[in-house]
Protein backbone atom coordinates (compact mmCIF):
# COMPACT_ATOMS: atom_id res chain seq x y z
CA UNK A 1 0.00 0.00 0.00
CA UNK A 2 1.18 3.51 -0.78
CA UNK A 3 1.94 5.84 2.15
CA UNK A 4 -0.64 8.39 3.18
CA UNK A 5 -0.88 11.29 0.68
CA UNK A 6 0.93 14.45 1.76
CA UNK A 7 -2.07 16.72 1.15
CA UNK A 8 -5.29 15.76 2.90
CA UNK A 9 -7.16 18.35 0.83
CA UNK A 10 -6.21 16.54 -2.37
CA UNK A 11 -7.55 13.27 -0.98
CA UNK A 12 -10.86 14.95 -0.23
CA UNK A 13 -10.92 16.43 -3.74
CA UNK A 14 -10.35 12.99 -5.29
CA UNK A 15 -13.14 11.50 -3.21
CA UNK A 16 -15.47 14.24 -4.45
CA UNK A 17 -14.43 13.54 -8.05
CA UNK A 18 -15.28 9.86 -7.62
CA UNK A 19 -18.80 10.26 -6.32
CA UNK A 20 -21.55 9.41 -8.80
CA UNK A 21 -22.05 13.11 -9.56
CA UNK A 22 -18.32 13.80 -9.73
CA UNK A 23 -17.64 10.97 -12.16
CA UNK A 24 -20.45 12.05 -14.44
CA UNK A 25 -18.64 15.35 -14.97
CA UNK A 26 -14.98 14.26 -14.81
CA UNK A 27 -15.34 10.92 -16.62
CA UNK A 28 -18.09 11.58 -19.20
CA UNK A 29 -17.33 8.53 -21.36
CA UNK A 30 -17.35 6.14 -18.40
CA UNK A 31 -13.75 4.95 -18.23
CA UNK A 32 -14.28 3.94 -14.59
CA UNK A 33 -16.97 1.47 -15.61
CA UNK A 34 -14.90 0.10 -18.49
CA UNK A 35 -11.96 -0.55 -16.19
CA UNK A 36 -14.16 -2.27 -13.61
CA UNK A 37 -15.61 -4.56 -16.31
CA UNK A 38 -12.33 -6.38 -17.04
CA UNK A 39 -13.21 -9.52 -15.01
CA UNK A 40 -16.39 -9.99 -17.03
CA UNK A 41 -14.44 -10.19 -20.30
CA UNK A 42 -12.61 -13.40 -19.41
CA UNK A 43 -15.18 -16.03 -20.39
CA UNK A 44 -16.24 -14.91 -23.87
CA UNK A 45 -14.17 -17.24 -26.11
CA UNK A 46 -15.94 -18.91 -29.07
CA UNK A 47 -14.79 -22.55 -29.04
CA UNK A 48 -15.55 -23.13 -32.72
CA UNK A 49 -12.72 -20.78 -33.75
CA UNK A 50 -10.29 -22.79 -31.65
CA UNK A 51 -11.40 -25.92 -33.50
CA UNK A 52 -10.67 -24.20 -36.83
CA UNK A 53 -7.18 -23.26 -35.65
CA UNK A 54 -6.50 -26.79 -34.38
CA UNK A 55 -7.36 -28.20 -37.82
CA UNK A 56 -5.31 -25.69 -39.78
CA UNK A 57 -1.84 -27.19 -39.43
CA UNK A 58 0.98 -28.54 -37.32
CA UNK A 59 2.29 -26.92 -34.16
CA UNK A 60 4.13 -23.72 -35.16
CA UNK A 61 7.79 -23.24 -34.33
CA UNK A 62 7.05 -19.75 -33.06
CA UNK A 63 4.21 -17.26 -32.99
CA UNK A 64 4.41 -13.66 -34.19
CA UNK A 65 1.64 -11.75 -32.42
CA UNK A 66 1.22 -8.41 -34.18
CA UNK A 67 -0.59 -5.42 -32.71
CA UNK A 68 -0.22 -1.81 -31.67
CA UNK A 69 -1.18 0.19 -28.60
CA UNK A 70 -3.99 -1.24 -26.51
CA UNK A 71 -4.23 -4.30 -28.75
CA UNK A 72 -0.54 -5.18 -28.43
CA UNK A 73 -0.58 -5.56 -24.64
CA UNK A 74 -2.46 -8.84 -25.13
CA UNK A 75 0.53 -10.13 -27.09
CA UNK A 76 2.88 -9.07 -24.28
CA UNK A 77 0.74 -10.90 -21.72
CA UNK A 78 0.55 -14.05 -23.83
CA UNK A 79 4.30 -14.01 -24.39
CA UNK A 80 4.94 -13.77 -20.63
CA UNK A 81 2.46 -16.55 -19.81
CA UNK A 82 3.89 -18.75 -22.58
CA UNK A 83 7.42 -18.23 -21.26
CA UNK A 84 6.34 -19.19 -17.73
CA UNK A 85 4.73 -22.36 -19.10
CA UNK A 86 7.85 -23.32 -21.06
CA UNK A 87 5.88 -23.27 -24.31
CA UNK A 88 6.86 -22.21 -27.82
CA UNK A 89 8.09 -18.64 -28.22
CA UNK A 90 5.44 -15.95 -28.66
CA UNK A 91 7.00 -12.78 -30.08
CA UNK A 92 5.06 -9.49 -29.87
CA UNK A 93 5.51 -7.48 -33.08
CA UNK A 94 4.87 -3.72 -33.14
CA UNK A 95 5.78 -2.69 -36.67
CA UNK A 96 4.93 -2.94 -40.34
CA UNK A 97 5.30 -6.20 -42.26
CA UNK A 98 7.04 -9.21 -40.78
CA UNK A 99 10.38 -9.61 -39.03
CA UNK A 100 13.04 -10.75 -41.49
CA UNK A 101 13.82 -13.81 -39.37
CA UNK A 102 10.27 -15.24 -39.51
CA UNK A 103 10.50 -18.76 -40.95
CA UNK A 104 7.91 -20.79 -42.80
CA UNK A 105 6.96 -22.61 -39.58
CA UNK A 106 5.85 -19.36 -37.93
CA UNK A 107 2.24 -18.59 -37.11
CA UNK A 108 1.05 -15.01 -37.54
CA UNK A 109 -1.63 -13.64 -35.22
CA UNK A 110 -3.15 -10.27 -36.12
CA UNK A 111 -4.56 -8.44 -33.08
CA UNK A 112 -6.42 -5.24 -33.92
CA UNK A 113 -9.40 -4.12 -31.89
CA UNK A 114 -10.71 -1.87 -34.67
CA UNK A 115 -9.57 -4.10 -37.52
CA UNK A 116 -8.08 -1.08 -39.27
CA UNK A 117 -4.67 -0.71 -37.62
CA UNK A 118 -2.30 0.22 -40.45
CA UNK A 119 0.78 -1.59 -39.15
CA UNK A 120 -1.11 -4.80 -38.30
CA UNK A 121 -2.81 -4.91 -41.71
CA UNK A 122 0.63 -4.58 -43.28
CA UNK A 123 1.82 -7.58 -41.28
CA UNK A 124 -1.23 -9.60 -42.26
CA UNK A 125 -0.63 -8.84 -45.95
CA UNK A 126 2.99 -9.98 -45.61
CA UNK A 127 1.93 -13.18 -43.83
CA UNK A 128 -0.66 -13.82 -46.53
CA UNK A 129 2.00 -13.41 -49.22
CA UNK A 130 4.27 -15.83 -47.37
CA UNK A 131 1.30 -18.21 -46.91
CA UNK A 132 1.94 -18.44 -43.19
CA UNK A 133 -0.58 -20.06 -40.91
CA UNK A 134 -2.58 -17.28 -39.27
CA UNK A 135 -5.60 -16.20 -37.27
CA UNK A 136 -6.98 -12.85 -36.10
CA UNK A 137 -8.66 -11.18 -33.15
CA UNK A 138 -10.73 -8.11 -34.00
CA UNK A 139 -14.11 -6.40 -33.74
CA UNK A 140 -14.36 -6.01 -37.53
CA UNK A 141 -12.91 -3.57 -40.05
CA UNK A 142 -10.59 -4.39 -42.92
CA UNK A 143 -8.86 -7.16 -41.01
CA UNK A 144 -12.09 -9.13 -40.61
CA UNK A 145 -12.81 -8.64 -44.32
CA UNK A 146 -9.36 -9.91 -45.34
CA UNK A 147 -9.71 -12.96 -43.10
CA UNK A 148 -13.15 -13.74 -44.55
CA UNK A 149 -11.71 -13.54 -48.06
CA UNK A 150 -8.85 -15.88 -47.10
CA UNK A 151 -10.97 -18.25 -44.96
CA UNK A 152 -8.76 -17.48 -41.96
CA UNK A 153 -10.16 -18.07 -38.43
CA UNK A 154 -11.28 -14.88 -36.65
CA UNK A 155 -12.18 -14.35 -33.01
CA UNK A 156 -14.82 -11.62 -33.20
CA UNK A 157 -15.01 -9.40 -30.11
CA UNK A 158 -17.46 -6.64 -29.11
CA UNK A 159 -16.86 -3.22 -30.64
CA UNK A 160 -17.38 0.33 -29.49
CA UNK A 161 -14.86 1.08 -26.75
CA UNK A 162 -11.17 2.03 -26.43
CA UNK A 163 -8.87 -0.92 -27.21
CA UNK A 164 -7.03 -0.45 -23.91
CA UNK A 165 -10.25 -1.33 -22.07
CA UNK A 166 -10.65 -4.63 -23.97
CA UNK A 167 -7.67 -6.53 -22.56
CA UNK A 168 -9.75 -9.53 -21.51
CA UNK A 169 -11.52 -9.77 -24.86
CA UNK A 170 -8.20 -9.59 -26.68
CA UNK A 171 -6.12 -11.83 -24.42
CA UNK A 172 -8.42 -14.77 -23.75
CA UNK A 173 -9.01 -15.59 -27.45
CA UNK A 174 -5.26 -15.27 -28.00
CA UNK A 175 -4.53 -17.80 -25.25
CA UNK A 176 -7.28 -20.09 -26.56
CA UNK A 177 -5.90 -19.79 -30.09
CA UNK A 178 -2.39 -20.60 -28.93
CA UNK A 179 -3.71 -23.60 -27.04
CA UNK A 180 -5.60 -24.83 -30.10
CA UNK A 181 -2.42 -24.48 -32.16
CA UNK A 182 -0.50 -26.60 -29.65
CA UNK A 183 1.62 -23.73 -28.35
CA UNK A 184 0.10 -23.76 -24.86
CA UNK A 185 -0.78 -27.10 -23.30
CA UNK A 186 -3.21 -27.92 -21.89
CA UNK A 187 -5.80 -25.50 -23.20
CA UNK A 188 -5.80 -22.52 -20.87
CA UNK A 189 -3.99 -24.14 -17.91
CA UNK A 190 -4.94 -21.20 -15.69
CA UNK A 191 -8.30 -21.24 -13.94
CA UNK A 192 -10.44 -18.56 -15.53
CA UNK A 193 -12.86 -18.65 -12.62
CA UNK A 194 -10.02 -18.08 -10.16
CA UNK A 195 -8.77 -15.13 -12.19
CA UNK A 196 -12.21 -13.54 -12.55
CA UNK A 197 -12.90 -13.85 -8.82
CA UNK A 198 -9.54 -12.30 -7.91
CA UNK A 199 -10.13 -9.40 -10.28
CA UNK A 200 -13.65 -8.83 -8.96
CA UNK A 201 -12.27 -8.60 -5.43
CA UNK A 202 -9.58 -6.15 -6.52
CA UNK A 203 -12.05 -4.02 -8.49
CA UNK A 204 -14.18 -3.74 -5.36
CA UNK A 205 -11.17 -2.84 -3.18
CA UNK A 206 -10.02 -0.10 -5.59
CA UNK A 207 -13.44 1.10 -6.77
CA UNK A 208 -14.22 4.82 -7.03
CA UNK A 209 -16.68 4.70 -4.13
CA UNK A 210 -13.91 3.54 -1.78
CA UNK A 211 -12.52 6.59 0.07
CA UNK A 212 -8.88 7.51 -0.30
CA UNK A 213 -7.96 6.52 3.24
CA UNK A 214 -8.82 2.86 2.45
CA UNK A 215 -8.15 2.76 -1.32
CA UNK A 216 -4.51 1.89 -2.21
CA UNK A 217 -4.91 2.96 -5.86
CA UNK A 218 -6.15 6.40 -4.83
CA UNK A 219 -3.32 6.78 -2.33
CA UNK A 220 -0.76 5.96 -5.00
CA UNK A 221 -2.39 8.30 -7.52
CA UNK A 222 -2.27 11.13 -4.99
CA UNK A 223 1.51 10.75 -4.95
CA UNK A 224 1.91 10.03 -8.68
CA UNK A 225 -0.10 12.72 -10.39
CA UNK A 226 2.35 15.58 -9.76
CA UNK A 227 5.44 13.42 -10.27
CA UNK A 228 7.15 11.50 -13.04
CA UNK A 229 5.80 7.99 -12.38
CA UNK A 230 8.47 5.27 -12.39
CA UNK A 231 7.29 1.65 -12.34
CA UNK A 232 9.62 -1.35 -12.20
CA UNK A 233 8.65 -4.97 -12.70
CA UNK A 234 10.74 -7.28 -10.56
CA UNK A 235 9.85 -10.71 -11.97
CA UNK A 236 9.35 -11.34 -15.75
CA UNK A 237 5.55 -11.34 -15.49
CA UNK A 238 5.81 -7.96 -13.79
CA UNK A 239 7.83 -6.46 -16.66
CA UNK A 240 4.68 -6.65 -18.78
CA UNK A 241 2.53 -5.20 -15.99
CA UNK A 242 4.97 -2.30 -15.53
CA UNK A 243 4.75 -1.45 -19.22
CA UNK A 244 0.96 -1.62 -19.04
CA UNK A 245 1.05 0.86 -16.13
CA UNK A 246 3.18 3.21 -18.22
CA UNK A 247 0.84 3.02 -21.22
CA UNK A 248 -2.28 3.54 -19.10
CA UNK A 249 -0.73 6.57 -17.43
CA UNK A 250 0.14 7.88 -20.91
CA UNK A 251 -3.33 7.37 -22.40
CA UNK A 252 -5.67 7.81 -19.47
CA UNK A 253 -3.84 10.46 -17.43
CA UNK A 254 -1.86 12.04 -20.32
CA UNK A 255 1.29 11.75 -18.19
CA UNK A 256 4.81 10.86 -19.14
CA UNK A 257 5.91 7.77 -17.22
CA UNK A 258 8.87 5.39 -17.06
CA UNK A 259 8.71 1.62 -16.89
CA UNK A 260 11.50 -0.89 -16.57
CA UNK A 261 12.51 -4.10 -14.92
CA UNK A 262 15.03 -5.78 -12.73
CA UNK A 263 17.77 -6.85 -13.05
CA UNK A 264 18.35 -4.62 -16.10
CA UNK A 265 17.62 -1.45 -14.10
CA UNK A 266 20.69 -2.19 -11.98
CA UNK A 267 22.94 -1.90 -15.04
CA UNK A 268 21.96 1.62 -16.15
CA UNK A 269 18.94 3.42 -14.70
CA UNK A 270 19.97 3.02 -11.08
CA UNK A 271 22.61 5.71 -11.70
CA UNK A 272 19.96 8.28 -12.67
CA UNK A 273 18.40 8.15 -9.22
CA UNK A 274 21.42 10.00 -7.89
CA UNK A 275 20.06 13.14 -9.61
CA UNK A 276 16.35 12.54 -9.16
CA UNK A 277 16.03 15.51 -6.78
CA UNK A 278 17.20 17.80 -9.59
CA UNK A 279 15.18 16.29 -12.43
CA UNK A 280 11.95 15.04 -10.85
CA UNK A 281 11.92 15.80 -7.12
CA UNK A 282 8.53 14.20 -6.43
CA UNK A 283 9.35 10.90 -8.11
CA UNK A 284 9.80 7.53 -6.43
CA UNK A 285 9.97 3.92 -7.67
CA UNK A 286 7.05 1.51 -7.52
CA UNK A 287 8.08 -2.15 -7.46
CA UNK A 288 5.61 -4.63 -8.96
CA UNK A 289 5.99 -8.12 -7.50
CA UNK A 290 4.46 -11.56 -7.96
CA UNK A 291 3.55 -13.99 -5.20
CA UNK A 292 4.47 -17.65 -4.76
CA UNK A 293 6.18 -19.76 -7.44
CA UNK A 294 6.81 -16.90 -9.86
CA UNK A 295 9.02 -15.05 -7.38
CA UNK A 296 12.77 -15.45 -7.00
CA UNK A 297 14.71 -15.09 -3.76
CA UNK A 298 17.64 -13.61 -5.65
CA UNK A 299 15.38 -10.89 -7.04
CA UNK A 300 14.10 -10.12 -3.55
CA UNK A 301 17.69 -9.62 -2.46
CA UNK A 302 18.27 -7.41 -5.48
CA UNK A 303 15.28 -5.18 -4.65
CA UNK A 304 16.56 -4.68 -1.13
CA UNK A 305 20.10 -3.97 -2.35
CA UNK A 306 18.73 -1.45 -4.87
CA UNK A 307 16.76 0.33 -2.16
CA UNK A 308 19.90 0.65 -0.08
CA UNK A 309 21.86 2.03 -3.02
CA UNK A 310 19.11 4.58 -3.78
CA UNK A 311 19.36 5.77 -0.20
CA UNK A 312 16.90 6.83 2.47
CA UNK A 313 16.02 10.03 0.58
CA UNK A 314 14.29 7.98 -2.15
CA UNK A 315 11.01 6.55 -0.96
CA UNK A 316 9.52 3.49 -2.67
CA UNK A 317 6.28 1.54 -2.80
CA UNK A 318 5.77 -2.18 -3.42
CA UNK A 319 2.65 -3.57 -5.07
CA UNK A 320 2.51 -7.36 -4.75
CA UNK A 321 -0.02 -9.41 -6.69
CA UNK A 322 -2.46 -11.76 -5.03
CA UNK A 323 -1.64 -15.46 -5.11
CA UNK A 324 -2.74 -17.52 -8.08
CA UNK A 325 -1.79 -18.56 -11.60
CA UNK A 326 0.40 -16.51 -13.92
CA UNK A 327 -2.75 -15.24 -15.64
CA UNK A 328 -4.32 -14.21 -12.34
CA UNK A 329 -1.27 -12.38 -11.04
CA UNK A 330 -0.52 -10.62 -14.31
CA UNK A 331 -4.06 -9.33 -14.85
CA UNK A 332 -4.34 -8.40 -11.15
CA UNK A 333 -1.30 -6.12 -11.48
CA UNK A 334 -2.62 -4.67 -14.76
CA UNK A 335 -6.02 -3.89 -13.27
CA UNK A 336 -4.39 -2.22 -10.26
CA UNK A 337 -2.49 0.10 -12.61
CA UNK A 338 -5.65 0.84 -14.59
CA UNK A 339 -7.28 2.26 -11.47
CA UNK A 340 -4.18 4.28 -10.56
CA UNK A 341 -4.17 5.83 -14.05
CA UNK A 342 -7.88 6.67 -13.77
CA UNK A 343 -7.39 8.52 -10.50
CA UNK A 344 -4.34 10.36 -11.87
CA UNK A 345 -6.49 11.52 -14.79
CA UNK A 346 -9.22 12.80 -12.50
CA UNK A 347 -6.74 14.65 -10.28
CA UNK A 348 -5.14 16.20 -13.36
CA UNK A 349 -8.48 17.36 -14.72
CA UNK A 350 -8.24 15.42 -18.00
CA UNK A 351 -10.79 13.16 -19.70
CA UNK A 352 -9.41 9.62 -19.21
CA UNK A 353 -11.00 8.38 -22.43
CA UNK A 354 -10.05 11.10 -24.94
CA UNK A 355 -7.01 10.44 -27.18
CA UNK A 356 -6.94 13.52 -29.41
CA UNK A 357 -3.25 13.43 -30.30
CA UNK A 358 -3.41 9.75 -31.31
CA UNK A 359 -6.47 10.37 -33.47
CA UNK A 360 -4.73 13.31 -35.12
CA UNK A 361 -1.68 11.18 -35.92
CA UNK A 362 -3.80 8.43 -37.44
CA UNK A 363 -5.62 10.98 -39.58
CA UNK A 364 -2.34 12.50 -40.75
CA UNK A 365 -0.96 9.07 -41.69
CA UNK A 366 -4.15 8.14 -43.55
CA UNK A 367 -3.72 11.24 -45.72
CA UNK A 368 0.00 10.71 -46.36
Amino acid sequence: MAPEPPLEGEAERLDQLTTTHGLAAADPAGMAGLITALPDQLRAVPAEVGAQIAQSGARPGLVIAAGMGGSAIAADCAAAISAEAGAAAVIPWRNYGLPTWAGDDAMFVAISYSGNTEETLSGYAAARERQLRRFAITSGGELAAMCAEDNVPVYSIPEGQPPRTALGWLLMPLLEGLSAAGVLQPALPQSIDETAEALHRLADELAPYRPSRSNPAKLLALRFWQALPVVYGVEPLCHVAAYRWKCQLNENAKMLAISGGLPEQNHNEVLAWGRIAEQAPNSFPVWLRTTGPFGDSRMTQRVEATRRVLGSDVDSVEVRACSGSSLTQLLWLCLYGDFVSLYCALLGGVDPTAIGAIDALKLAMSKA
